[in-house]
């Protein structure tokens, strides 16, 4: 059964963006080419730096997967991952 989070989002400073990581990148990518993430999309930025990603998988299990190389990655280069540049509002802990 699918399993879905909405991550939202708000820039810290107005020309703030997401960095592109090539690790995480790749990780999502084979992710999708095993049919665990189903869906990631990030909206357009609204008039007061709010966007949504929208994560589908196909269990819990990856969610967690995707959280912990979230976490490895910016403890590997905190100033290169979008913690740096953008608030997550809503920290689920599931």
């Amino acid at each position: 059964m699918a399993y879905q989070r909405i991550i939202k989002l708000k820039k810290k400073r107005k020309n703030s963006k997401v960095p592109v990581n090539t690790e995480w990148e790749e990780f999502k990518a084979y992710l999708m080419r095993k049919k665990r993430l189903l869906q990631w999309d990030l909206s357009d930025w609204d008039s007061d730096g709010c966007a949504e990603i929208t994560v589908v998988v196909d269990k819990k299990r990856t969610w967690f997967d995707l959280k912990e190389k979230s976490s490895y990655l910016h403890s590997k280069d905190p100033e290169g991952m979008w913690h740096t540049n953008v608030d997550v509002l809503n920290s689920e802990e599931e």
